[in-house]
């Protein structure tokens, strides 16, 4: 069941990619995780 499930995430992550990116970026989430990162 949770490989159904798994695969049925994969499927709708790749699909909504882009819209997911340009959210991320429009909310200013993506520079925010990206500074964290280079903190490390």
């Amino acid at each position: 069941m949770s490989l159904i499930f798994g695969i049925i995430i994969a499927a709708l992550l790749f699909f909504f990619s882009n819209e997911i990116q340009e959210i991320i970026v429009s909310t200013g989430l993506r520079d925010y995780l990206v500074n964290w990162l280079q903190s490390w």
